[in-house]
């Protein structure tokens, strides 16, 4: 186990199945980065033992991010011309929505 600081901000090091990990914890506090490599080296036994990695629902490509973006707001934009149209002034989500459903 090794935390160290930087600058303001704690990060630990260390080797799990012969690769180095070196990640930051974001955190200001010794204690809450002793406590987020634990759980880091946590994560990585579950995932070496055959139990997914749940990382890899965090971490999505920015296209897939993009496209679901554009996606939503299109649908929203749709919904909000609707709304114009009918001449309320001003939508607000749920209002928007209980439109859509009632069409």
């Amino acid at each position: 186990m090794s935390v160290h600081k930087r600058g303001n901000v704690w990060w630990y090091d260390f080797t799990f199945a012969g690769r180095r990990i070196q990640e930051s914890t974001k955190s200001p506090s010794k204690t809450a980065a002793k406590l987020a490599e634990q759980k880091r080296k946590r994560q990585l036994e579950l995932g070496i033992n055959s139990i997914e990695d749940a990382r890899e629902e965090f971490i999505r490509p920015l296209r897939e991010v993009a496209d679901e973006y554009l996606e939503s707001y299109s649908l929203w934009s749709s919904v909000y011309d609707l709304c114009r149209v009918r001449g309320q002034a001003r939508v607000n989500r749920p209002a928007a929505i209980a439109l859509d459903s009632k069409q």
